[in-house]
């Protein structure tokens, strides 16, 4: 980054913008050369400043209010060429004038040009509807100052919630992060600082509280990854440890090779569960919770909050996912997958987990795939058999799927031709039911599939939702009942 323009003879142009109060104020607007960063600080004042030693880098000022301190101690292409200054009608009337010319001052001294500064009239946040007021007018005017950077600058934004009545520093904090996640291309935060004060002393450092904001990164990552089964942003978090610093000195560094194996681990499960791949889903949940069964890597537990917590969330959430198996020395690639009960078994929790977030089409398209592997299992092994079925056998679809999948379509044609009269004397009851259930699961998942193309309102509102998943637990609940599975139709083909 470069620093702020020095002083020039040339004359500062004027623009005119309008306060929150709708005053119309004239405001010095500053050139940024091409390429550098346009630095906005937003602060609050102390009513009642007293004189504090602030710490910063090493560096020491003293200052009554902690903006003050700031500009002083600040590096050069941190320096702020804007300000937004919160101000409540007390601030206004006792803080304000006195701290503007004294930032004039600094401003001149270190011989950089003066800063635009904002003053930007808010409630004292004593009610609810204040707290809203006041909240929206620091929205606004933080949108509006990166707005006012131009096109080949970077608007950074700097935070200092030091001084504040009552909950407004935590209130207009908040208000900016949730700016930030609307522009996030827009606006970035930089640094937020906070002016530390022990109690009964005048000296106290000023910290930088970004790692709060990298804790709210952390939580709309996890919290993205356990909802939605994307691991887009947690992998991004994850991207920043994997490496080891410059100045490393340490031999072994295959906790950093672990750390890249299980974001890639991460990625592959997000790519499986987006795309409808419940048996690479298995293969790749198996992948990462295998890695996160031993004990983090060092560098995880010192970068990550409440590392020990995200390992634990994280493998409650793929176990359930992940394929296991009991054959000796399989290995975990889709082409060694065996079909089983369990197996089975996991595939339903993959649908479960597809149903709970709505996302239908994927969760059908499951659904019709695990009929026809129920029907493979008891076609294959009876009653009783229970000896795991290799994966070029179960997942063999010219030698086996294609003929399952014609049986079932054909239990269900010759169901539905049949004459409602005499359905009960050609059909028994458990094949009646295996043709109902795969004509409606086959139907529901062909109007999804094919997007709705037809005449028909294929939206899958509430109530048809909810049939669909009480026939879903319906089909779960008889896996364990092989006469429900081996219609007369398919034993003939033996």
């Amino acid at each position: 980054m470069l620093c702020p323009s020095r002083v020039s003879e040339r004359k500062p142009q004027v623009a005119h913008l309008m306060t929150p109060c709708g005053n119309n104020v004239e405001l010095e607007v500053h050139s940024v050369s091409s390429g550098t960063s346009y630095n906005i600080l937003m602060c609050s004042l102390s009513p009642t400043p007293k004189s504090v030693i602030y710490a910063y880098q090493g560096a020491e000022v003293e200052a009554g209010q902690c903006p003050i301190a700031l500009i002083k101690l600040l590096p050069e292409e941190e320096i702020p060429h804007e300000l937004i200054i919160l101000c409540t009608k007390e601030i206004r009337n006792k803080a304000l004038p006195e701290t503007e010319a004294l930032m004039n001052e600094i401003y001149k001294n270190r011989g950089l040009e003066k800063p635009l500064i904002m003053e930007l009239d808010i409630p004292d946040g004593k009610t609810q509807e204040e707290l809203w007021q006041a909240m929206d007018r620091i929205l606004n005017a933080a949108l509006n100052a990166g707005a006012r950077a131009k096109p080949t600058s970077s608007p950074r934004l700097y935070l200092d919630v030091t001084h504040g009545f009552r909950a407004l520093p935590f209130v207009w904090f908040t208000a900016i992060l949730y700016l930030i996640a609307l522009e996030r291309d827009k606006l970035s935060i930089e640094k937020v600082f906070y002016g530390m004060l022990p109690m009964g002393s005048n000296r106290g450092p000023i910290l930088d509280l970004s790692v709060v904001l990298n804790l709210v990164e952390w939580f709309y990552a996890v919290r993205t990854f356990t909802d939605t089964g994307q691991a887009h942003w947690l992998s991004e978090m994850l991207k920043a440890t994997e490496r080891p610093p410059r100045d490393h000195v340490v031999r072994d560094n295959s906790e950093y090779g672990t750390i890249k194996s299980l974001r890639r681990s991460l990625d592959e499960v997000s790519a499986a569960f987006a795309q409808g791949l419940p048996l690479e889903l298995g293969v790749h949940s198996a992948k990462a919770a295998g890695i996160l069964q031993s004990s983090l890597p060092q560098v995880l537990i010192e970068q990550v909050p409440m590392a020990e917590n995200l390992r634990q969330i994280l493998r409650e959430y793929l176990t359930p996912l992940a394929r296991t198996s009991r054959v000796a020395g399989s290995r975990l690639e889709k082409k060694d997958m065996f079909l089983t009960k369990e197996e089975l078994r996991r595939q339903a929790r993959v649908v479960d987990s597809y149903l709970a977030l709505g996302q239908v089409d994927k969760a059908l398209g499951v659904i019709r795939e695990w009929m026809v592997s129920v029907v493979t299992w008891y076609y294959e092994r009876g009653d009783q058999g229970e000896a795991p079925i290799e994966a070029p056998v179960w997942l063999d679809y010219k030698n086996m799927r294609e003929k399952i999948e014609n049986c079932l379509r054909d239990l269900d044609h010759s169901y539905r031709k049949t004459n409602k009269i005499h359905r009960s004397r050609l059909f028994s009851e458990p094949e009646s039911w295996l043709a109902r259930t795969w004509n409606f699961f086959s139907s529901e998942r062909n109007h999804l599939y094919h997007c709705g193309y037809n005449d028909e309102n294929c939206t899958v509102k509430n109530e048809k939702l909810r049939n669909m998943r009480q026939r879903w637990e319906d089909a779960k609940g008889k896996l364990d009942k092989p006469e429900f599975w081996k219609p007369l139709l398919l034993e003939s083909k033996k």
